[in-house]
């Protein structure tokens, strides 16, 4: 009868990125979940395909069933991280349209205004080991945007519409607003 040593399975260091909470969470769980031990309980995560491991992504925004108008822009935001490489793109897509790539953080994509009805906008991501994490989707119902425009006789409580202005938002890596500009660029 042959005899079996058990050997210890060294793997690389990980390379220290920051993540946010949550994918930090699911890289812990994972690799948790993933655990070989020797006999002295030590910590050896398994990956699959090679020593490659899939990106993790996560839509930051819009929240599932979120509500819009057919005036407002919905734009998808996505963090994503890689633990033993790089991200190398996200994808989006438009209810089971064409996938759309970003493939700078933070991740973005602009679908414009869209008709009234409930949509599907789904995303995932890259890493450069050309895997690509889960596809997470968000469910947002679209309805009729209101007419502008003034009612009743004038004063106190009325708002007159008819005067817009743009303003741009602009957003941190998490995609959380930073700042207002005007279309000059100036501080709102």
């Amino acid at each position: 009868m042959q005899q079996f040593k058990a050997q210890q399975i060294h793997a690389q260091p990980f390379k220290r990125r920051r993540l946010s909470p949550v994918l930090t969470l699911l890289f812990l769980g994972i690799a948790a979940y993933s655990q070989l031990s020797d006999a002295q309980n030590a910590f050896t995560p398994i990956f699959p395909g090679g020593g490659n491991f899939p990106p993790l992504a996560n839509i930051t925004s819009p929240t599932d069933n979120q509500a819009f108008t057919t005036a407002d822009n919905v734009i998808v935001s996505v963090e994503a991280g890689d633990f033993d490489g790089n991200v190398a793109r996200v994808e989006f897509r438009l209810d089971g349209g064409a996938w759309f790539s970003d493939t700078a953080a933070p991740y973005s994509r602009n679908f414009g205004t869209l008709s009234t009805g409930t949509h599907t906008l789904e995303a995932r991501a890259l890493d450069n080991g050309n895997l690509y994490s889960l596809i997470i989707s968000r469910q947002i119902s679209v309805s009729t945007a209101s007419s502008g425009g003034s009612s009743g006789t004038g004063g106190s409580g009325n708002t007159d519409t008819s005067a817009r202005r743009v303003v741009f938002l602009h957003t941190d890596a998490l995609g959380s607003p930073a700042a207002e500009t005007n279309q000059q660029g100036s501080k709102q």
